[in-house]
């Protein structure tokens, strides 16, 4: 019998950056297209604003006073500091100094935790312009666009490498940059603003305020014992009020608990603490790397309903962190959970949701990529703890929303976690899959040396298993890599728009791309080359209408699984009459075997393909039934195959090759 595993992605859609255009939804991954020209892009006109809500300041005015005095287009701040000394807070106060009059073309802050520096440049290149729908933009583009800007740029809690910060220096060489982080990484030019905890008085006062009335004689003594052991950390003094039940005198006695290791010694505390409902929802937060989620994951992470209130309890009492409706654990609670919970069920648990919910959100590729760092943390992590399967379903789901979202590193990540659970399984169709998709996002982001090396071993690895369709369709993506050595490909500057020309060789290698992804780039291709941007706030002419997508006829994505079909809903369009021989479509040979029990997209392309041949196979309504299972078998029988009423690869083949010459 037949066997095989899904190399197929989840969802379908397109992404232009630059002159080309990246497709979703199509057989054997992604695939990328030539524009005949840029997208048009209208930039926002400055100053341009992109501030958090406002917060007010707990005795910071001498380092507040050195960071505003510091900014100033071309400086670079570098604030460090260990989790819940209150660098978020600083960093949002800053946001909305006076001092930013020095940087005229406006304010942008980021949460950059979790992010590569092609995203924080994404998110900051996507607060300066006004791209079309499902267009981001190209390195060079980004450059261009930011090189110039003299901007407050204010990026918290930024986790990249020393390499990775010097692009991103670079970049904004005309902005003022602040930047925060944990652990002291080192910025080319950087000024460093070290932030430490706050003085005795200033603790005293943030515990007066939690527990609302004056120390007293003792009292006043275990505010200064309890702010000594802490250090003077705001957030564990919110956290060792919460212990002590709000209580001054047991604030003294918690101190003297707390010792030398003040850190841990509070986290293990808290963590006793915590009642069951309490410590259900803190494994559930505790995903590898500590990223925050959105609020409307809690309780089905945690399978809990009605988390409200314990989430409050849980913030208030400084254990949890929240910060624009998402959550996360706080850096000392998280690192104890590390270090000291059973995380594995828990993490199963949220892997599963994480996929299902990603899977069901594939069409707003927006709201998968807002939760990048918890699915490249937990598929990383599946691949670590040998769920080889479930990484590569993870994988498969959320390449596409990542992508599409302009989550470059984070689908980068998430490719190499792939990477690693394919071969481990020595499963070589999700093996070149997954080179296939790293071309492709080099290809992408111009590195076209890198993008030449994964795309001939995808090829390669394709002929090896016998899928010529996946090889002809990784070849089509070859023939757009620039021929030379090396480099990121400068993209046009210019911002002109045009209609399609024969004559173009973009809109040459557009036309062999063949298939439903030909016919999907091509109406692409059409719109981004005719429509520009608009905003009230540009200077700049144009329209910004989206980018129309695919009819469903162009591309349509296929599901995972036989059991993983969409359930039909009111949009849906009426189902596709029945083909004829010369609009067959193709059948991914590397999805799952068709057989009792499958349903879905390819059931339906085989009962097509297999009516047009001349046998029976009932309707066309993508369910394998009896027909079904005797036309599958009097094709087998008549090419030669074993005739088990399976159609696995070898049997899909056949069916395509067939399809090919009736076409």
């Amino acid at each position: 019998m037949e066997d095989t595993n899904p190399t197929e992605t989840a969802g379908g859609g397109e992404v232009a950056v630059g002159s080309r255009v990246l497709v979703f939804g199509a057989l054997y991954g992604a695939a990328v297209a030539e524009l005949p020209a840029p997208v048009e892009v209208s930039m926002r006109r400055p100053p341009i604003v992109q501030r958090p809500d406002p917060v007010r300041l707990l005795d910071r005015e001498v380092e507040f006073a050195e960071m505003q005095s510091s900014v100033a287009p071309g400086a670079v701040l570098h604030l460090v500091g260990e989790g819940g000394v209150g660098k978020t807070a600083l960093l949002r106060h800053l946001a909305h100094s006076p001092s930013t009059d020095q940087c005229p073309d406006g304010v942008i802050y980021i949460s950059a935790r979790g992010l590569a520096v092609t995203d924080v440049l994404q998110a900051i290149y996507e607060a300066v312009a006004l791209p079309a729908s499902r267009a981001k933009g190209a390195a060079d583009e980004i450059a261009d666009a930011l090189s110039s800007l003299r901007l407050l740029v204010i990026l918290d809690d930024v986790e990249i490498a020393s390499s990775e910060a010097e692009e991103l220096v670079a970049v904004l060489q005309a902005s003022a940059t602040v930047a925060s982080s944990r652990t002291g990484i080192s910025i080319p030019g950087a000024k460093v603003v070290p932030l430490g905890g706050l003085p005795a008085e200033a603790s005293s006062a943030l515990l007066t305020e939690l527990i609302g009335h004056e120390p007293s004689g003792t009292d006043a003594e275990a505010a200064a014992a309890i702010a000594a052991a802490v250090g003077g950390n705001p957030q564990r003094l919110v956290q060792a009020g919460s212990l002590a039940g709000w209580n001054w005198p047991q604030l003294g006695e918690l101190a003297q608990q707390l010792g030398s290791s003040a850190d841990t010694t509070l986290a293990r505390l808290a963590l006793a603490g915590l009642n069951e409902t309490e410590q259900r929802l803190v494994a559930a937060l505790a995903l590898p790397g500590n990223p925050s989620v959105g609020a409307e994951h809690l309780g089905d992470m945690a399978s809990l309903e009605g988390t409200s209130d314990v989430v409050r309890r849980l913030v208030q009492a400084g254990f949890i962190i929240e910060e624009d409706e998402r959550y996360r654990l706080a850096d000392d609670i998280a690192a104890e959970v590390e270090s000291s919970w059973p995380l594995s069920s828990a993490r199963s648990v949220a892997l599963a949701y994480i996929t299902g919910w990603a899977e069901g959100n594939r069409r707003t590729p927006e709201a998968v990529a807002a939760e990048s760092d918890a699915i490249v943390g937990l598929a990383e992590w599946a691949t670590a703890s040998a769920q080889h399967r479930e990484t590569l379903r993870l994988a498969w789901v959320a390449a596409a929303p990542l992508a599409l979202g302009a989550r470059f590193g984070a689908w980068g990540r998430l490719l190499n976690a792939a990477h690693g659970a394919a071969r481990a399984l020595d499963d070589k169709a999700a093996e070149a899959w997954v080179e296939h998709e790293h071309g492709s996002r080099a290809l992408m982001l111009g590195d076209n040396e890198a993008a030449a090396h994964h795309l001939a071993i995808a090829a390669e690895m394709r002929d090896a298993i016998d899928d010529a369709e996946g090889a002809a369709a990784t070849r089509r993506t070859i023939g757009l890599v620039p021929s030379g050595r090396g480099g990121r490909r400068r993209q046009q500057t210019s911002r002109t728009s045009g209609s399609l020309d024969m004559s173009n060789p973009g809109t040459r290698r557009l036309l062999l791309l063949g298939g439903a992804v030909a016919l999907a780039a091509i109406a692409i291709a059409v719109v981004l080359a005719t429509r520009g941007g608009d905003d009230s706030a540009s200077s700049t002419t144009g329209d910004t209408s989206a980018i129309v997508e695919p009819t469903p006829g162009e591309v349509t994505p296929p599901p995972l699984d036989p059991t993983d079909v969409d359930p039909p809903s009111s949009t849906d369009p009426p189902a596709t009459p029945p083909a004829s021989s010369g609009n067959l479509q193709p059948i991914n040979p590397n999805g799952p075997p068709i057989r009792e029990g499958s349903e879905g997209e390819r059931v339906r392309r085989l009962q097509e393909a297999l009516a047009a041949f001349g046998y029976e196979p009932g309707a066309a309504d993508g369910a394998y039934g009896p027909a079904t299972r005797d036309a599958i078998i009097a094709f087998q029988r008549d090419n030669n195959l074993d005739a088990d009423g399976v159609a696995g690869r070898a049997t899909i083949r056949a069916v395509n090759a067939q399809i090919r010459e009736t076409a």
